[in-house]
């Protein structure tokens, strides 16, 4: 017999607006479930329902997740969950006070803030210990391995020189072959810099960038090249010395325009405010993002992000099961939020 089960409520806003949850608005439906095992958990219309796993149910039915047991511990599970992904709502997790504690983000996160979504790619923390995001997020910053080109035909196909140093050597950066298969290393370092939108913000640094790929075969650039016991970077990204968080946006919109990646510094304590508003520092001009929309501090060598009670909330996405606890938990699955708490079961013995 179970000694726990899980209370949950369920929250669907009455209107459907790009997968976004109005924190603000009284056009709500409410439902609470108590849940002893297993569970999926479908959405019909407003109406929200749970069935066992093995059911199955009509396809005009959204599945929303999974509320997984496993000897008397209850998960909430996004498997399967593509087309409707789990976020965990920021606002909701918190400390023993009752504040709002944040998440601590790490690289690999996905953060939606409203409509938009970001990536953490990289932190750097006091102790400038550098965390990477996984090589699948990172899979268009390939390294190539490459060797000093000998042939006395090669010329750079930028500035038409014959010649090369052991600091600019030759590289051969992409597929093209023949008068266009060789490039000088700081030719094609400026070339990407050229592409590159640099704008100096009040602790932070933003890029706009555009695909590294070469405009004539298309192929991916690589984002290092190593020739015999050495590294050359192409990477155009500056590093601070203090702490820092690199963020990228992931929208399918800017794909012409280019990736906005922001270097953000911590240096003197003060949370990075993030919104629509003049006064944020990472200014982001999206109607679904509130004026100062959420906060990110760098405090006990973690980077927390905290939300500002805005009104599409601040997210975080969820790509593996996730405890259920005695302290409250949410996720928002596209218009709906799912309020998940642990009880302990009355027993005989108990009264």
């Amino acid at each position: 017999m179970n000694l726990f089960s899980v209370e949950m409520k369920a929250v669907t806003w009455q209107k459907d607006s790009h997968g976004l949850f109005d924190y603000e608005t009284q056009l709500l439906t409410i439902e609470k479930h108590v849940i002893q095992q297993q569970q999926k958990v479908y959405r019909l219309g407003q109406e929200v329902s749970t069935y066992s796993p093995d059911s199955e149910q009509d396809e005009s039915q959204q599945y929303l997740t999974t509320v997984q047991e496993q000897g008397n511990k209850f998960y909430i599970n996004p498997e399967g969950c593509e087309e409707n992904e789990n976020f965990l709502i920021v606002r909701s997790l918190k400390n023993s006070q009752g504040g709002q504690k944040g998440y601590k983000m790490e690289p690999g996160d996905i953060i939606k803030l409203g409509r938009m979504e970001y990536v953490i790619m990289e932190t750097k923390d006091k102790d400038n210990l550098v965390n990477q995001a996984s090589s699948e997020l990172l899979k268009d910053q390939f390294e190539q391995t490459a060797s000093y080109v000998t042939s006395s035909s090669a010329i750079c196909r930028f500035c038409l020189m014959d010649t090369q140093t052991l600091e600019d050597p030759f590289i051969s950066p992409c597929n093209c072959k023949g008068s266009c298969q060789f490039v000088h290393f700081n030719c094609m370092r400026q070339w990407i810099e050229s592409r590159c939108q640099i704008k100096q913000l009040n602790n932070a640094q933003s890029y706009r960038l555009k695909q590294q790929q070469c405009e004539l075969c298309e192929s991916l650039l690589p984002l290092k090249i190593r020739m015999d016991d050495k590294e050359l970077s192409l990477d155009v990204i500056q590093r601070p010395s203090t702490p820092y968080l690199i963020m990228q946006s992931r929208h399918k919109k800017e794909k012409k325009q280019g990736k906005a990646v922001y270097v953000i510094q911590f240096q003197n304590g003060e949370p990075i405010k993030i919104g629509r508003g003049h006064q944020c520092d990472i200014q982001i001009s999206d109607i679904s993002v509130s004026r100062l929309h959420a906060y990110i501090k760098y405090q006990d060598g973690n980077f927390v992000i905290l939300d500002n009670n805005s009104k599409f909330g601040t997210l975080v996405k969820l790509f593996q099961a996730y405890r259920i606890e005695e302290e409250k938990v949410a996720v928002q699955v596209g218009r709906t939020v799912l309020t998940f708490v642990l009880k302990q079961q009355c027993t005989s013995e108990n009264h």
